[in-house]
This record gives structure tokens, C-alpha cells and sequence, in this order.
């Protein structure tokens, strides 16, 4: 774990890197985190390094970040566990989930939800699937489907013979079936994101 404004640095020098395409100077880092000896800057960068998250190479702007850094600026803390119902005590220990490894990876892709069709799996209009890229379906995975080579929709899968049943997660609608053939399966739904107003 880093401590506080040792994360403080790592973010700053990776937002410097994203947007300026080189790495910050001592200066620039100290600045930006209130730091006003050069002395205390160098000092959190040789505890970064010494920890992996960041290698110097010769220059002024020789500071790279390793894949250990990558990985872990693409985490978020795990606090542990909240139950949607009677309050519990919160979890004191803490980790961390990665993103990478929970939403990126073997060529996934976003779609963004247009209707209204999955409501009852959660999945809300406006809300943002990952899916990972697969033929392969098992009965009861929820798939982006391809019909008739042009109409594309999201809905749980089931196999009948040779038919495809595409089934809703709406009570209000009902599943419809369709000659295997007609069907393509674009790939499986791995994640789900939604973004809230602030």
C-alpha cells in the first residue's frame, strides 16, 4: 500500500505523463503537491522506486512508471462488502480490485444500453456492458446477438434444437425464437458500468 502522498505523486506524475508525454520535473512535482524542498520530492521518488512503482533513467524527465504503477493507478481500494438492506459494520481490512483484470482484456469492447429490454437483470437504459468476444454461449448467459445479419440486441440466450431463443429480462415482453442459422453471436456480457449525475 502507498501512503497518502506517496499516491498523491504517482497520480500527478501519471496524469503529467498522459498529457504532456514526458515525465514531470522535480519542480513540477513538488508544486503540484505542495512539496517545497527538492529534497522531500526526491525523497518520495526514491521510495516509489524503491517500492517498484517507478524507475529514473538520465535526464531531467527520466522518470517512468512500471507495470506495477499501470497496474495499480487502474485499481480502485476494496473497503470490503455493503448489504443493500439492515445496516452491517463496515470491513476494516482493504484491498484492492483491478480494473484490468475485471473489465479489460481478450479484445473486450463497451456498448452503451438503448431500451428497456433487460430491466429485470439490472441492466438499464443508458448503463454500459463489456463484453468479451465469444461464439461459444452456454444456455442462460446474457449475449449480443446478431439477427438476420443486421438488427443487433442484448438478451439472454437459450438453445432449443435448432432453434435460438432470445429471451428478455422484462416482464412486460415476451422471449422470441429463431432458426439457429439466423443467429450470430457477437460475444457474452463480462461487466456492466453505470454513471451516476455528481
Amino acid at each position: 500500500m502507498l501512503a497518502p502522498r506517496e499516491q498523491e505523486i504517482l497520480t500527478y506524475v501519471a496524469a503529467h505523463i498522459d498529457k504532456h508525454e514526458c515525465a514531470p520535473t522535480l519542480m513540477e512535482i513538488g508544486q503540484a503537491v505542495g512539496l517545497r524542498a527538492k529534497s522531500s520530492t526526491h525523497g518520495y521518488l526514491r521510495t516509489l522506486e524503491r517500492k517498484g512503482y517507478v524507475t529514473k533513467e538520465p535526464g531531467w524527465r527520466g522518470l517512468r512508471l512500471t507495470n506495477k504503477a499501470e497496474r495499480h493507478l487502474a485499481s480502485l481500494p476494496f473497503a470490503g462488502r455493503v448489504v443493500a438492506g439492515s445496516p452491517v459494520e463496515p470491513v476494516p481490512e482493504q484491498s484492492e480490485i483491478s480494473l484490468i483484470d475485471m473489465l479489460l482484456g481478450d479484445g473486450r469492447y463497451t456498448l452503451q444500453i438503448k431500451g428497456n429490454s433487460m430491466v429485470d437483470d439490472g441492466i438499464l437504459e443508458g448503463d454500459y456492458v463489456i463484453v468479451k468476444p465469444t461464439a461459444d454461449v452456454r444456455s442462460g448467459d446474457i449475449a449480443v446477438v446478431l439477427i438476420d445479419g443486421f438488427e443487433t440486441t442484448l438478451k439472454r440466450i437459450r438453445r432449443r434444437g435448432k432453434f435460438i431463443e432470445l429471451i428478455p429480462a422484462n416482464a412486460s415482453m415476451r422471449p422470441t425464437m429463431y432458426a439457429a442459422e439466423r443467429i450470430q453471436i457477437q460475444g457474452i456480457v463480462s461487466g456492466q458500468f453505470r454513471r451516476y449525475a455528481r
